[in-house]
């Protein structure tokens, strides 16, 4: 699914061990949820790790999702590649 043409917008929240996010969908102008998720992380120099607890998308409990990562000045690029078929990309800008 191409993420763009949804009209998506989301924050995501990254501390020392935890993570969140929550993502919005709009559709004429209206803010409708989309998706959120929240749980711990784990991270290399190359690869970020979300271990999901709560989430809205069905994720099984210990369920991981391993994604390539880079940043880029003040933006967070990740990838997530399963079984050899890419599934996300995403581009997050830092807020503060």
């Amino acid at each position: 699914m191409d993420y763009q043409i949804l009209n998506l917008s989301a924050i995501k929240v990254i501390s020392a061990r935890h993570f969140s996010f929550t993502t919005m969908k709009n559709v004429d102008g209206v803010s409708q949820f989309w998706a959120a998720g929240s749980g711990t992380y784990q991270a290399t120099a190359t690869e970020y790790t979300e271990r999901p607890e709560l989430n809205s998308f069905g994720a099984a409990k210990g369920a991981e999702f391993v994604f390539s990562y880079a940043i880029k000045g003040q933006e967070l690029h990740t990838q997530r590649v399963e079984n050899g078929e890419l599934k996300e990309v995403e581009v997050w800008q830092r807020l503060d």
